[in-house]
């Protein structure tokens, strides 16, 4: 009986290890948890946002604002905001700090990436995860910097990349997830209990722009049993402002 116990909690701490770890690499906040009711795959194209809270002002890079910057990442533009700051996940409203738009023009569906732009001699860093091939996202300076009213030139770097090695999928032969504010619905429709932890991973998005570097990680505690709704409150969560990306879940043997 020892032997089979310490096995089952040797297999159990490796899953939590491994877990933690997937999470730690994409820089995931366990404090959000957020997206649209529906499974559908994003349709991401960038339009003007139609946020009431946020004000953006283009900048003018004089020696070309679009630029490749490595892994099929290009840099689209960047513009002073002020508004709702993302990254950190307090949501907290400032003014005047750099946001910088990419896209991924790849047929990659990329995992993390650090990327350090320099403004004119001043530097500044992003941290983009979860985002899928040929769509575009709008992050922030992570150090909050004010943005520039100038830029003559600007050069761009990808510092750190991962690419998922499988597709990120929602599962939706496993669970039915709905949403209302603040809340998602998750329901067993597998068949069978689900007994492991799982997470629920999505991020903000507007106008066709994925917003924010950041992706929300909600936590699926103990499972749910088999045809069970799981009633989670997504403190980050908004039904106009948010998608859906994956389900962390491994189907354990």
């Amino acid at each position: 009986m020892k032997k089979k116990t310490s096995k089952k909690i040797g297999i159990a701490l490796a899953i939590i290890a491994a877990a933690a770890a997937f999470l730690a690499l994409i820089t995931l906040l366990t404090l959000g948890e957020q997206n649209r009711g529906n499974n559908s795959g994003p349709t991401l194209s960038p339009t003007a946002s139609d946020n009431p809270a946020e004000t953006s002002v283009p900048i003018v890079i004089e020696d070309g604002s679009e630029k490749s910057l490595g892994y099929g990442i290009e840099l689209k533009n960047i513009a002073s905001v002020s508004g709702i700051y993302y990254e950190d996940g307090s949501n907290a409203m400032l003014t005047d700090f750099l946001s910088a738009t990419f896209y991924n023009n790849s047929d990659t569906y990329i995992q993390y990436a650090a990327i350090r732009l320099n403004c004119d001699g001043v530097e500044y860093n992003f941290e983009l995860s979860v985002v899928p091939p040929k769509s575009y996202i709008r992050a922030f300076d992570k150090n909050k910097k004010s943005a520039p009213v100038r830029v003559v030139s600007a050069k761009g770097e990808v510092m750190q990349y991962v690419a998922f090695s499988e597709t990120p999928s929602l599962h939706e032969d496993l669970f039915e997830i709905t949403a209302a504010e603040n809340v998602l619905y998750v329901k067993n429709i597998s068949g069978k209990d689900i007994t492991e932890d799982f997470y629920i991973c999505y991020k903000n998005y507007d106008s066709g722009i994925l917003i924010g570097g950041i992706c929300y990680s909600l936590k699926i505690e103990g499972g749910i049993a088999a045809g069970e709704t799981y009633t989670a409150y997504a403190r980050h969560f908004s039904t106009r402002y948010s998608m859906l990306m994956f389900v962390n879940y491994h189907e354990q043997d």
